[in-house]
């Protein structure tokens, strides 16, 4: 859960995709997964690589950090728009 207050709910994208009145909406958004994905591919992204050697072995570990999205859905009437939660900038 978060706090709504020192923020605002901007557009992120839209699925064009109506939602039928026997899915739930986790089903929705997981049938609708690579769209989803999709509408949040500019955000922020971690990638980091560590090698380890040792006189025997070499290992190497990518480790990749996406950071929480929090965001909203309107469910129209032939879509579904998409907005993410911006805490204003002091």
């Amino acid at each position: 859960m978060i706090s709504r207050s020192g923020g605002e709910f901007t557009y992120q994208c839209e699925i064009d995709s109506k939602k039928h009145d026997d899915m739930d909406i986790l089903r929705y958004l997981n049938f609708h997964k690579d769209l989803l994905f999709d509408c949040f591919t500019n955000e922020r992204v971690s990638v980091r690589s560590e090698l380890l050697k040792t006189t025997t072995n070499v290992s190497n570990s990518i480790y990749l950090t996406l950071y929480p999205i929090y965001f909203t859905i309107d469910f129209k009437q032939n879509s579904v728009v998409i907005y993410k939660f911006q805490k204003r900038q002091k």
